[in-house]
């Protein structure tokens, strides 16, 4: 039987943060994650259960509850099994061939994702993956780009599940970027220390402003550009949320 991809959506766009950011790109997001953020705009890859938005809740302040919203998703109806023939085509419509791939956590699906690389790539189509950076690559060492955004307790995910030392230690040897959502002021200083605790290459290290609003996003990113400055660290804006907000 032909390989496939667990799919939420593939959509055409720009890279809207990170080193590529302005880059027209295809995105190939997928489904499923092993890590549940409270201010997650993807919901619709992992949240299909009400016993999943139940555990949430009862594992944060009522006051955060807001976050979550309410919405449990139909996976019948966000997930569809893609083969890669289906998706190389698909790709062929699209004037960019430079492949954005996002969930979710698509290191959850690494084989079928170093399968359809090895049929794309010879077609000229190059590759990156986000991903939160807590399942260490074993087929795609020197296939891709990893953007690698690891949780801050912002994001109310236990530290053992959103920090493993084995993966974070492998991304830093790999052409990876270090992507860290801050949120407040106290997450520079927890952001800080985990770039020194995993020997992160602090020039591919991007600080960027958690917002799902575009004028969240410029009050946040005034004070941020400053404290990036004063660390010498880089600082991303993210372009899909000031110009399109939290629209899907």
């Amino acid at each position: 039987m032909p390989m496939k991809l667990l799919v939420s959506e593939v959509f055409y766009s720009i890279q809207g943060e990170g080193p590529t950011i302005g880059t027209p790109s295809i995105f190939l997001r997928l489904s499923g994650c092993n890590l549940r953020c409270i201010w997650c705009d993807t919901k619709y890859t992992w949240l299909f259960s009400q016993k999943t938005m139940n555990e949430l809740k009862q594992s944060i302040p009522e006051r955060l509850h807001y976050m979550l919203g309410n919405k449990v998703y139909d996976r019948n109806i966000e997930t569809r099994q893609v083969t890669l023939g289906e998706l190389g085509k698909l790709f062929q419509s699209f004037p960019s061939k430079h492949v954005v791939i996002t969930g979710g956590e698509p290191l959850l699906q690494e084989k079928p994702i170093h399968e359809l690389i090895a049929l794309l790539t010879p077609k000229g189509y190059s590759f990156e993956i986000e991903t939160n950076g807590t399942i260490t690559p074993t087929l795609l060492q020197n296939r891709v780009q990893f953007n690698v955004s690891p949780k801050l307790a912002n994001s109310y995910n236990p530290e053992k599940k959103r920090l493993v030392k084995e993966a974070l230690e492998s991304f830093s040897k790999l052409n990876s970027y270090f992507k860290f959502v801050i949120d407040k002021e106290k997450d520079l200083s927890e952001a800080l220390s985990i770039i020194e605790a995993y020997s992160l290459p602090k020039h591919k290290v991007y600080f960027m402003p958690q917002a799902t609003t575009p004028q969240a996003l410029r009050e946040k990113a005034e004070w941020l550009i400053e404290k990036c400055k004063s660390l010498n660290i880089k600082y991303s804006h993210r372009l899909h949320v000031e110009v399109y907000g939290g629209k899907r």
